[in-house]
């Protein structure tokens, strides 16, 4: 949990810090057997950091119901060309959700995808490889993460997320993000992939 909350706060310090000004974000939290939106759509200068008393996990992971509720929240609050970036953060497998297949969310996932809706996939000690290419991404969309190394990842998804942004604004080819997908994977993050 602390590693968590350590984790998503140096990630949105970092955000701010190159973005802070022109970057809206939704933070679905989910376990137990609901999901809860902490922000939606909110400036990114406006959103608090994570603490104790914010962020309490209660286990089970109602994964597919979480992915596939944000989706709907998504669609409904912004418009075709919106640079949407969508990162499933989970320590845990499927096992809760009660309005959400696998195969729903696929569908949803390559749809958005043909929506040039860009999806990550985090698992920390989980094969997020494997669970990833059950809904619908790729090799290079999903993150194995080892849980001594959260705060790397958080720091590598930061750099990736600036890196993202940039690139869109500029409306360059995103086709290299590949290959840092898998050096941040591999653990060799460079300055090469520090945010500008």
């Amino acid at each position: 949990r602390d590693m968590t909350i350590n984790g998503v706060n140096e990630y949105l310090q970092s955000i701010r810090k190159d973005h802070g000004d022109s970057l809206y974000f939704t933070f679905v939290k989910f376990s137990g057997s609901n999901t809860q939106e902490l922000y939606k759509l909110t400036p990114i200068e406006l959103v608090r950091y994570l603490d104790r008393k914010n962020y309490e996990p209660h286990g089970g992971t109602p994964l597919y119901d979480a992915i596939g509720n944000t989706i709907k929240l998504m669609e409904d609050i912004t418009s075709v060309g919106d640079l949407v970036l969508f990162t499933i953060i989970t320590d845990g497998e499927e096992n809760n959700s009660r309005r959400y297949s696998m195969r729903d969310i696929e569908s949803l996932v390559l749809r958005k995808k043909a929506d040039a809706w860009k999806f990550t996939f985090l698992g920390s000690g989980i094969d997020a490889h494997r669970l990833g290419s059950h809904v619908g991404m790729t090799q290079h969309d999903c993150l194995t993460i080892d849980p001594r190394n959260t705060g790397q990842m958080y720091r590598s998804m930061a750099s990736a997320t600036n890196s993202i942004r940039s690139m869109y604004s500029a409306n360059q080819d995103l086709s290299h993000m590949v290959s840092m997908a898998k050096d941040i994977e591999k653990g060799l993050l460079n300055n090469r992939y520090k945010g500008s």
